[in-house]
């Protein structure tokens, strides 16, 4: 099955980058009964600090793929996803 074609809000290009803002059905996020998660990693051989992987996704397959591998690693099914369309709105 082919991947439909993103419809493009607007579009930036700056010398040979182009970033075009593409719209979203819904933003789909990983839960863990029932709460938003946050990812880290580090390496106990070296401190180099932590870092923070995506849970947080514009197309369900992502997330529902690390929902999967989660609940296989932790040997569990409290992992899930959740789609979010509708939420308070930030001015910035």
């Amino acid at each position: 099955m082919a991947r439909s074609k993103p419809s493009i809000i607007m579009q930036d290009q700056q010398q040979s980058k182009i970033l075009d803002v593409c719209a979203a059905q819904a933003v789909y996020a990983v839960y863990y009964r029932g709460r938003p998660i946050k990812l880290r990693t580090s390496h106990s051989d070296l401190y180099d600090g932590f870092k923070y992987l995506k849970t947080c996704f514009p197309e369900s397959g992502h997330a529902i793929g690390l929902a999967r591998r989660l609940n296989q690693r932790f040997n569990t099914q409290d992992f899930a996803v959740c789609e979010l369309r509708v939420g308070r709105i930030f001015s910035v």
